[in-house]
């Protein structure tokens, strides 16, 4: 609002400063079109996406720091609303300011519960730490064997193909919690659903995936180094 000021004869308009939007006027602008207005994942864009929307009320959450089944913490929420998610019509919203994404990750936590009522799964599920992720050891032939065979004791390849392309023989067979069908990454693209980062990629073996078919490979299955030569080892398909 400008407001006229009558001073020596001459009017003057002085601006009041904007109202900061609110955590849901953010999401409305920014996130329900695909979303939808409760976080439900049916926005009105949903059904043209390559991969369905998050739907917050399932409490699912692929891209976590955390154990299996877990929620993810803050930061892993504004990560992913920073990085988007590669390879889905989920957008990087790295150019909001940092308050305006934390806004959204507010929420994000307050839409995700279930859908007949009830408190925020955030609120009523206890936290669990997130998982470390040592440094990682400069790559080698030793190391890359080492995730190669890993790869075939694990049976990655039934999903993602002896080839890492995505192409496994159960490739076409495999659902989410809701029914809806699911590609296998495709690793010679070098499109990670986490980013970049190879630490991401570790957390994604170290994790799964909440709400599809992939494990978690945690420390009763995999020692941490042998989770740096898988990740090496994937790494490794990525295509010129």
């Amino acid at each position: 609002m400008r407001w006229p000021w009558i001073a020596l004869g001459l009017v003057l308009e002085v601006s009041s400063p904007a109202r900061a939007a609110t955590p849901a006027e953010l999401y409305e602008r920014h996130c329900s079109l695909c979303h939808g207005p409760e976080g439900r994942g049916d926005g009105a864009a949903a059904a043209r996406l390559p991969t369905p929307p998050a739907d917050f009320s399932s409490g699912n959450f692929k891209l976590r720091s955390t154990p299996s089944g877990a929620l993810p913490t803050r930061e892993d929420l504004l990560g992913t609303i920073t990085r988007g998610v590669p390879g889905t019509g989920m957008p990087s919203f790295a150019a909001l300011p940092l308050e305006d994404r934390r806004a959204l990750v507010a929420e994000v936590e307050t839409l995700s519960k279930p859908r007949d009522g009830g408190p925020s799964y955030f609120g009523a599920r206890p936290s669990r730490p997130p998982i470390a992720v040592p440094a990682r050891a400069r790559a080698t032939p030793r190391i890359i064997a080492q995730g190669r065979k890993l790869y075939g004791d694990l049976s990655c390849p039934s999903c993602h193909g002896a080839d890492g392309r995505g192409d496994g023989p159960s490739a076409a067979e495999l659902k989410d919690y809701a029914g809806r069908p699911l590609h296998p990454t495709d690793f010679t693209l070098g499109v990670f659903k986490g980013g970049a980062d190879p630490r991401q990629l570790y957390l994604r073996i170290a994790t799964g995936l909440n709400g599809t078919p992939m494990a978690e490979y945690g420390d009763d299955v995999m020692r941490p180094a042998d989770r740096w030569a898988l990740v090496e080892y994937l790494l490794s398909l990525v295509g010129p």
